[in-house]
């Protein structure tokens, strides 16, 4: 076991997992728990990761991270920056975040594109991405995001239409569970809930179908069984007992929703004791992303918060729901505007399908039922230091960095297979863009993330850091044309491959790599009406594509999740992936000058 490499190898229950409470400040008393926590209804066998995919983290209030704190150059009236929450490649700072009393999206935010950059390095990418360059980019003016009405029919947007005309129907859930510790007023919380939903229309959409249209319904409010609550017989201590409320939350998120009656969205609240809740948000994919998911947590404890203190909350009206952008979207992307991001795509993927194959393939895979392991590696120490210092120094990011090392860990298990080095070298993966250009729409809540496909070519045996500038250039230009849906880009690019990752025949889809990385860097604790508010994160599914590969960053470590299905790679193969990875960011912390191949 190296100094600062640390890998953890107990087969442990994957429920019991992620029922374990990890401190983010107090590590060891996380392990303790994670040991102590009994195993749960067996879902499959992991490797142990003391890691944060199965963590409790507290959230925070005004939290801005300590990347987010890496503020870019004003915005100028008439510019139209991308956004930065909900995913590494959204490289701004939101200028409302100080305003935010709980900064809810601190907790899932992903690294932004800009962290640990200079002052002149920061003016250079909003310079590179700026959508309202002229030249550069997808020029916004000429279609307004305005409020659509209300007396017409909405069209969905073209991600939703995948889900719904070529999905099969499937239940993709997306559920947030939060521990309360301490005197829950149980009515305020769902007065708080209750007005959180009505502030988003997005909570209350449904669809209408008929025939290949599908257009959104929107309720004018929940019916009152979307909010329900769970009472634990006092059996067992307390950790045990939380245990079993994710499991109940856990049962309860997979129950199914019906698109076209819904609700699609539902909350429940276990209580574990007379201190001690369990919430449980949960909705389908197809009605909200992570960052709305955020949005909803952040409103909904505001409100508590002002209702327990006797307070009066009046937010601010929403300039545009998610019904109003999907109505946008449809007349944004036509003509020229859209012959331009589908031409860019066309080019940038030429020879690759929009799903792109990974090509990865473990000859003593042990096949049988498909089921999620994981592997997980931790980087701190020296590494850590050398590594932020590497960033701060260059113009990269801790997310190219990752992204590149996981890349280079692809082109050497292919070659490994017998791959021909040349083509092994071009490597593409998939990654998740926010898509919220536009400001009006950073507090919306609705789908409007989607998957994009980084490709970069690894050929010519690069130095790690002429790897590294690859990788931050491909990231940069995908920034720039994110903006065509990745439904719609399959639908131009190869339709063969329409709807294929939401279908209920997981090998529908060919294999295909998944990378991200989240930031957890928090400030202080957030404690709304005297209660202590913390995550805990749920089972993960088995990945479609194969291999989803996480990352979090905490500020003193990295922690790296290899996540695979069990029927595809062996835990041999996944092993040797993760040491490929931890190998370039090693080698890179060392000598950033020496070339890949020596290190894969």
């Amino acid at each position: 076991m190296r100094e600062q490499h640390h890998r953890s190898s107990r087969p442990v229950d994957h429920r019991s997992l992620q029922g374990c409470i990890y401190h983010v400040n107090e590590p060891e008393r996380g392990k303790q728990h994670l040991d102590s926590l009994p195993a749960l209804t067996s879902i499959s066998r992991k490797t142990v990761r003391s890691a944060p995919v199965c963590d409790r983290a507290p959230y925070r209030p005004q939290g801005r991270t300590e990347r987010l704190s890496c503020v870019a150059e004003p915005r100028r009236e008439g510019q139209h920056y991308p956004s930065a929450r909900y995913t590494h490649l959204q490289p701004l700072v939101l200028s409302a975040l100080p305003r935010l009393r709980y900064g809810v999206a601190n907790c899932w935010s992903r690294l932004d594109l800009v962290s640990r950059l200079g002052p002149s390095s920061r003016r250079s990418v909003w310079r590179y991405i700026s959508l309202s360059s002229g030249s550069r980019g997808i020029p916004e003016n000429g279609i307004a995001l305005v409020p659509a009405g209300r007396d017409s029919t909405i069209a969905v947007s073209h991600t939703q239409e995948e889900r719904l005309l070529a999905g099969g129907g499937r239940h993709f859930p997306v559920s947030t569970f939060l521990r309360l510790d301490g005197p829950l007023d149980t009515v305020a919380l769902r007065s708080a809930c209750d007005a959180a939903v009505n502030r988003h229309e997005g909570t209350r959409i449904s669809f209408a179908m008929s025939g290949s249209l599908a257009r959104i319904k929107i309720a004018d409010h929940l019916p009152s069984d979307y909010f329900q609550e769970f009472l634990l017989p006092p059996k067992g201590n307390i950790s045990e007992r939380v245990a079993r409320a994710v499991e109940i939350l856990s049962d309860y998120s997979e129950q199914p929703f019906d698109f076209v009656v819904g609700p699609l969205f539902r909350v429940a609240l276990v209580s574990v004791s007379a201190n001690c809740f369990l919430l449980g948000i949960i909705m389908d994919h197809i009605i909200g992303d992570g960052w709305s998911r955020d949005i909803f947590v952040r409103d909904m404890l505001q409100i508590y918060d002002a209702t327990v203190m006797g307070i009066r909350h009046d937010f601010p009206d929403l300039p545009i729901q998610f019904p109003d952008f999907a109505a946008w979207e449809r007349k944004f992307l036509t003509g020229n505007r859209l012959t331009r991001l589908v031409s860019h795509w066309r080019a940038s993927l030429a020879g690759v399908d929009p799903i792109p194959s990974s090509r990865l393939i473990d000859p003593n895979a042990p096949g049988g039922i498909p089921h999620c392991r994981a592997v997980n590696t931790c980087v701190d120490g020296s590494v850590k230091r050398q590594l932020d210092a590497y960033i701060r120094g260059t113009s990269t990011t801790m997310f190219a960095l990752v992204a590149a090392a996981v890349k280079a860990a692809i082109f050497a298990m292919r070659r490994e297979s017998g791959e021909d080095p040349e083509g092994a070298a071009d490597v593409a993966i998939m990654a998740s863009a926010a898509n919220r250009i536009q400001r009006e729409i950073r507090d919306a809540f609705g789908y409007f993330a989607t998957p994009i496909v980084l490709r970069t070519n690894l050929s010519g045996n690069p130095t790690l850091s002429e790897l590294f500038q690859r990788e931050s250039r491909t990231t940069l230009t995908a920034l720039r044309y994110q903006q065509l849906p990745h439904a719609l880009l399959i639908k131009h690019l190869n339709p063969t491959q329409y709807g294929v990752r939401h279908v209920s025949n997981i090998d529908a889809a060919p294999r295909y790599v998944n990378f991200d990385i989240e930031n957890k860097v928090y400030r202080e604790e957030i404690r709304p009406g005297g209660i202590d508010v913390t995550l805990v994160r749920r089972p993960v599914a088995a990945p479609r594509g194969g291999l989803r590969i996480w990352g979090t960053d905490s500020g003193q470590k990295l922690w790296i999740s290899l996540f695979y299905r069990s029927d595809l790679y062996s835990d041999a193969w996944s092993e040797q992936f993760i040491d490929y990875v931890e190998n370039i960011l090693e080698g890179t912390a060392r000598d950033p000058s020496r070339p890949l191949q020596e290190l894969a």
